[in-house]
């Protein structure tokens, strides 16, 4: 309010120091300069006259004349305009005195010009001399008097403007002083009924942010300290209940509940669409490994005619290790079916490639290959056996488990 009350003043004190200044330059400025206008014509006229009364021709006074009627419109043309202004008491005494002498200016110079078309030269000139020019000189002056007056006016509106901008530059200055006072004043007291509730605050977001979400925050009061310490106490509930459900639902899938998920419906706003994120990234893991276990549950029976979804980014891993699953089964099956066929055909020099695999892989094969080694060695045996009792070597003996 006080501020709003110095403002006002300052403002009225400097509109009124602009109405002054308005004045000046709009209507006293304005007045000198016609009242200039107006001399300047007056002087025409005066020397157009005395042109007229030295022995000039006919033609030369005409054109004196002509020039003095031009001089007559300029100086009624400014007159007006000055007339139209408003004018002081004392203006408007010098105003009238002007006209007045400008009619017997206008009746002598007239009579001048009569007698010197007339052929009366030397009665003009003395009429010149005697009383025309002294009337002008006298119209003249009356017309400087405006101008001083004039400039008198502006001299007291341009110091009265300064003086008003002077009181109105005090007042400012001493009111900002004591606005700035008070304001201190205030800011002090305010600072203190603030200072703890705000500590309390700043203390918890800071405890809030470094993951402590027990704080106490507790407050009786309504004011916007107050309901910034319930909103934070608020915000510390919804975080304690968000990290509690996490917890619950971890401790769930580790009992093997990993169908449960956290109720998103029951956290508001953003909290809410955490725990359904949270929700969503669980389900995207447990759907991965469900269907590895699927998979992998064909491939234990021998159905390898499934293969892994082709994941993105780092999970891809998982698409190419299924994939080379497959690939060794596959391969292993190609030379079991390899070396079965051959024994069935009764071949059984034929052996896996083991160098294709590793671990077990390649021990399986290489059991394969010695199994078909010893089968084959035992058939020679047996064979040469046959081709000695044919010949009828009967002391011929197999050896061998």
């Amino acid at each position: 309010v006080l501020s709003g009350l110095i403002a006002l003043i300052g403002y009225r004190g400097l509109t009124s120091a602009r109405a002054l200044v308005e004045h000046l330059v709009q209507q006293n400025m304005v007045k000198i300069r016609l009242s200039n206008d107006m001399m300047d014509a007056n002087y025409v006229i005066a020397t157009q006259i005395r042109n007229v009364v030295l022995p000039t021709s006919n033609e030369d006074n005409l054109k004196f004349i002509e020039n003095i009627k031009n001089a007559r419109a300029d100086y009624l043309k400014a007159r007006d305009a000055l007339y139209a202004t408003p004018a002081s008491s004392e203006g408007t005494k010098i105003r009238a005195e002007i006209d007045r002498r400008r009619e017997v200016v206008k009746g002598l110079n007239d009579k001048v010009i009569d007698l010197v078309m007339s052929g009366h030269s030397d009665d003009a000139l003395s009429l010149l001399l005697t009383k025309a020019a002294p009337a002008m000189q006298q119209w003249q002056d009356k017309i400087a008097e405006n101008i001083v007056l004039q400039n008198r006016l502006a001299a007291e509106a341009s110091a009265e403007a300064l003086q008003s901008m002077d009181d109105s530059r005090k007042l400012l200055i001493g009111g900002s002083l004591l606005v700035v006072l008070l304001s201190g004043t205030l800011g002090v007291l305010i600072t203190r009924s603030l200072t703890q509730p705000l500590s309390r605050a700043t203390r918890a977001a800071e405890s809030i942010a470094g993951g402590k979400l027990d704080n106490d925050v507790d407050t009786q009061f309504n004011d916007e300290t107050g309901r910034l310490l319930k909103a934070m106490k608020k915000m510390q509930l919804q975080l304690r209940n968000l990290l509690a459900a996490q917890t619950d639902m971890a401790r769930r899938h580790d009992e093997g509940q990993i169908s449960f998920r956290i109720d998103a419906e029951a956290f508001p706003g953003e909290y809410g669409r955490m725990a359904k994120d949270t929700n969503n990234l669980v389900g995207s893991h447990i759907a991965v490994k469900m269907k590895l276990a699927q998979i992998m549950g064909r491939y234990a029976i021998g159905d390898l005619s499934e293969d892994m979804d082709n994941l993105p980014g780092e999970k891809a891993v998982l698409t190419d290790t299924m994939a080379q699953v497959k690939s060794n089964l596959l391969a292993m099956n190609t030379e079991i079916k390899h070396l079965a066929q051959s024994a069935a055909n009764g071949d059984f020099t034929a052996r896996g490639d083991a160098e294709r695999f590793q671990y077990d892989f390649r021990v399986m094969v290489e059991s394969l290959n010695t199994l078909m080694a010893t089968a084959d060695g035992n058939l020679q045996s047996l064979s040469g056996l046959l081709q000695s009792i044919a010949a009828g070597d009967l002391t011929a003996r197999m050896s061998g488990e």
